[in-house]
Formats: C-alpha cells, structure tokens, sequence
C-alpha cells in the first residue's frame, strides 16, 4: 500500500504544521485502505524556494524538517529515505514550503478496503482526531483511534472509508459516492461548517447499520447511503452528475477528456494478406461508422531482423560489506545489452578472502570493463570510505589483473559514489593505474547534515 500527504496553503502558513500533518494524512489514507499504521514507512520529498543570504528562507526547511521528526516520534515510526531540493524559485517567484510524506505498508488483501460507496441504508460515521491548544495531534490518541479502526475493518464493521483534507467531509463523502453512483443524505444536526472544515487525519467510514453500536472506535453517525444518486443536506439537494461535472470540469481546459474532434479512429486487429499482415482501423465518425481503412504501415517483410550474432561486453561488478546498489547497476548494463557478472567479496576467514581473490581474478581475465558499484564500504567512518575496494584491489593477483585488463585489453573502469572514491584511493583516478594514495593524491570528502544533528544542536545550543 502506498499514500502520500500533503497540503500547500497549510505549509505556506506553517512549514511546521505542514510537515506534521503531511504525515499525518499519509497515514491516515493507509488506515482508510485498510492498513495497519504500526507496519507503515515513510519517506519524504522535500522542495523549498532558493536559500540565499535571507535568514527567513532557512527557516522554512529546517521547520518542516523538525515538524516531520516531531510526527515520525509521535507515531513511532521511522522514515526510510527522502530526497531534497532547495531551487524552487525563478525570479520572484517561489514555490510553497513543501514537505511531502509518503507512506508505505504491507497488507493482506483480506482486510483492504476500497473508498466507493457499496450499499444503499449503510450508516456514514465520523471518527476525529483529538488535537492540543497548538493544533497538532495528540499522537495517543490517533493511535489508539487508528488501532481500533483497523480491528473493526478486519472484522468486517467498516466496509469503505475515506480520509478527509483540507476539504472537510463533503469532498469526502462526495467522491466516495461517486464510485458506484450512489447518494448520500447527510444528517441535519451535523454543522454546517463541519462540511467544508479542514479536517486532516479524520476518517470517514460506511458501516452496515446493523454493525454501528459495535465499533471499538467510537464514532459519530453523520449520515446515510442511499440509493438516489443525490447529495442531500436540509434542503440542499445536489445529483451527483452535477457534483461529478463540477469536480472534474476544474481542469477540462488544462486536462481535456474529450478531444473535441467529431471523430477519430479505433483498432480492430489485422488482416492477412499475400505480402503479410496488415492493421485495420475502423473509422468511427458517426456519419461513417462502417467504413474499414486499411493501413500498410505494418507489414512484416519491412521488418529487418539481423543474422549476424553481436559480440557482447562483459562486465565484472565486486561486491563488498556496504555494498547497496549492485542490482541496478547490473540491470543498467544489461538493458544497454551487456553481461554481467556479480562476484561477493567473502571476508570471514582466511580462507574465504584467498577464494575471493582467486575468484575475483578469473573474473576479472573474463571481463571487459570493470565497474565499482556505490553504497557505503565499511560504513563510511572516517577514512573508511572505499576501504575494502582498495584493500582488496591492492593484492598483487588482482593488480595485475586489473593492469592488464587496461593497458593490454583496452579495457574499462567505471566508480559510481563509493565506487569512484574506489577509483580515487586505488590511483586509477587521476593516474590511469594502482598506484595506491600518495601525499599529494587526492580523495573526496562529504558531510551529511541529518535531522538528528539538527535536534541535537537545538538541544545544545
């Protein structure tokens, strides 16, 4: 299962609040599916506008981060990855703070729910969040919220759901109808502002009547399902085709779902010929709805298959402790028509590293390109980066392997990330051989700045 959250005119009055409640509605959508939020991951994706010299535009990114790790230690679960960009700007225009949660979760289709509307005489029941004086979350209280409702989803008490947003319950309930063409009769003592009232984190749940007295979470009744196709609260009455034209006609213009011609052309299948196949369209104007248009575009002897085998590059990947992107590595030399071959570096004994290198050179003899694969060698502690890469590339066997491949065989060296810092402690970069460091070779250093570091400059600052 995968949701995301995230709410721009939020974020742009509060970074912070944005984050949290990205989050928050990230999670929220998996526990509307049917999930069970204590399996979720997330990751985010964040884009701020350009950092300059302006104390303000820093502020931005490093509230959202914190409102992010506030709601990650709220829920008690972890974020996985993320990426971020801070070139949001052109000109003098900027993008809103934006911090987006994805959240990620393993289900059994058993238990996953979908949102549309399934039954008419089916209950609508609001389930809310509680929030503090600074209207964030009790995070408690969503839990045990969240916790119950997956429980009575499992036991077949809620058999749709819907998360609600910015919008408030109305969006909500609408689109849920939409799925089946169903209506919804809202009930008259549910507020008037509760329809359009933000309401990030809320669940809104279809309950069989008969199943409503016995849900663990809670809930308030807020209307029912019916079978006309009519939104309806007091004397508001509105047909979904009119609710359904309203929604989708905001973007017709930017987005078009009819083309505007008065026909086009459709695919019916081939015809065969003397000289091969050929593909039949059927022209679907209406004033010339049987007409056949045959289309010699496709015809199988225009087809030039080669007879002659083409000689493949091998490559030779080395994987070793941290090690994280061989696989892709390997996928990317074979959609570009090369094989690979991937040996481990084994390092528990002795006797395992002389296999390894015994391995290693054979594959090396075999290979035309050589490629050192990115992750984290040795965990990247100080100094530590490409550390077995170099080491084991130092041994004499492999040396010479290595200087063969490239002075003899004209072969090649590729280093992605960690891999390339490989190249550099090796002295294949800059010097074209391995000649290990020197005083004055060069090396790569990097810094990661991670949200922990940030709270604990907080705290000691």
């Amino acid at each position: 299962m995968m949701a995301y959250g995230f709410d721009p005119y939020l974020s742009s009055w509060s970074p912070y609040h944005g984050a949290v409640y990205a989050v928050l509605e990230s999670v929220a959508k998996i526990v509307a599916g049917g999930g069970d939020y204590k399996k979720i991951r997330l990751t985010f994706q964040e884009y701020f506008r350009r950092m300059s010299e302006d104390p303000k535009r820093w502020s931005q990114p490093f509230a959202a981060l914190l409102g992010s790790y506030e709601a990650q230690l709220g829920f008690g679960l972890p974020s996985i990855g993320g990426k971020d960009s801070m070139s949001g700007t052109f000109n003098e225009i900027d993008v809103p703070p934006t911090l987006v949660s994805f959240a990620v979760d393993v289900a059994s289709d058993k238990t996953m729910i979908s949102p549309e509307l399934k039954k008419a005489g089916n209950k609508l029941v609001l389930f809310q969040i509680e929030k503090d004086a600074y209207d964030l979350p009790v995070y408690e209280q969503v839990k045990d919220l969240y916790g119950k409702f997956f429980e009575d989803v499992k036991a077949g008490k809620i058999v749709s759901a819907y998360t609600l947003d910015g919008k408030g319950v109305a969006l909500a309930v609408s689109k849920m109808a939409f799925g089946n063409g169903l209506g919804v009769q809202l009930n008259d003592t549910l507020e008037k502002d509760t329809l359009f009232a933000p309401g990030f984190g809320d669940l809104v749940a279809e309950v069989p009547a008969e199943e409503v007295d016995k849900l663990t979470a809670g809930g308030i009744v807020i209307g029912e399902v019916t079978d006309t196709p009519v939104l309806a609260y007091k004397d508001v009455k509105i047909t979904l085709d009119e609710a359904l034209e309203a929604w989708k006609g905001t973007l017709e213009k930017v987005f078009k779902t009819v083309s505007g011609e008065q026909g086009g052309t459709a695919f019916l299948g081939e015809e065969t010929a003397s000289d091969g196949p050929t593909a039949v369209f059927m022209c679907v104007k209406p004033e010339d709805k049987d007409a056949v248009i045959e289309n010699g575009v496709y015809k199988t002897q225009n087809i030039y298959v080669c007879k002659h085998k083409v000689a493949q590059p091998r490559v030779f990947i080395p994987v070793f402790p941290g090690t994280n992107c061989e696989y892709d590595s390997t996928k990317a030399f074979e959609r570009a028509g090369a094989e690979v071959d991937v040996k481990v570096f084994k390092n528990l004994t002795a006797e395992d590293i002389r296999d390894s290198v015994e391995i290693f050179e054979k594959a090396i003899n075999q290979a035309q390109i050589i490629m050192f694969p990115g992750g984290f060698s040795a965990g990247d502690e100080p100094d530590g980066s490409a550390k077995f890469f170099a080491t084991a590339f130092q041994n004499a066997k492999l040396k010479e392997a290595v200087t063969k491949l490239l002075e003899e065989r004209d072969g090649l060296a590729l280093g992605i990330c960690n891999g390339f810092q490989a190249l550099i402690k090796l002295g294949l970069v800059p010097y074209g051989a391995i000649t290990g460091q020197k005083e004055d070779s060069p090396t790569l250093t990097s810094i990661l700045l991670t949200v922990t570091s940030l709270r604990w400059f907080i705290q000691k600052s």
